[in-house]
């Protein structure tokens, strides 16, 4: 079986992150507010990658 590749590994990060994000603000915030948590948190991240794993999440 191969390993996980290092994108993979990210997009997983990213959506644990989105979700956890998502949560903690009771479900309100969107992809904008979550763009500026996560740059908070210290990820380099664009507007569209946090549109995209938002829609993947549902």
């Amino acid at each position: 079986m191969r390993k996980p590749s290092k994108r993979t590994l990210r997009r997983e990060t990213i959506e644990q992150k989105v979700m956890w994000f998502r949560g903690d603000s009771d479900e309100v915030y969107w992809s904008p507010r979550i763009l500026a948590d996560l740059r908070g948190d210290g990820e380099i991240i664009s507007r569209k990658t946090v549109a995209s794993a938002m829609k993947r999440l549902g």
